[in-house]
C-alpha cells in the first residue's frame, strides 16, 4: 500500500490551539482515508505516544528521523492549509525534506477541499 504524508501545524503556546490542531489533523486524515487517499500524519500517529512517554520540547525534535523516513517512503506530501501552516517550523522542515527527496508536494485548501501544487 502506498500513502501520502500529511503535514499539519501543531506547536502553539496556547495548549487549546494545539488541541484544536490535533483534532483537525486527525479529522483531515480520516476524510482523506475515506476518500481513498491513505495518509501518515505525524500529529495523529505520534502525538499521543510522545505525550504518554513524557517527551519534552517540540515533537518534531523527537520524531524528525522517523518523519524523514516516513516522507521517504511516501508518494509525496500533502500540506494542510490550516491556521498557522505558513509559519509552522515543522511544516517548513517537512517541505524542505520532501524537496530534497524530490517528492511531490500538494497543498490542501481545507475549506474548499481542493488540492493545488
Amino acid at each position: 500500500m502506498s500513502y501520502e504524508y500529511l503535514a499539519t501545524p501543531f506547536k502553539h503556546e496556547d495548549k487549546s490551539v494545539q488541541n484544536i490542531r490535533y483534532w483537525q489533523a486527525v479529522n483531515i486524515a480520516a476524510r482523506l482515508w475515506k476518500e481513498g487517499r491513505p495518509v501518515f500524519t505525524p500529529i495523529g500517529h505520534t502525538y499521543e505516544i510522545a505525550f504518554r512517554a513524557g517527551l519534552k520540547g517540540g515533537f518534531f525534535d523527537h520524531y524528525q528521523e522517523f518523519d524523514t523516513a516516513m516522507i521517504d517512503g511516501s508518494k509525496g506530501i500533502i500540506v494542510a492549509m490550516m491556521d498557522g501552516w505558513e509559519i509552522s517550523e515543522g511544516i517548513n522542515a517537512e517541505i524542505g525534506i520532501a524537496l530534497g527527496m524530490e517528492k511531490p508536494i500538494v497543498y490542501l485548501d481545507i475549506d474548499a477541499w481542493t488540492f493545488s501544487e
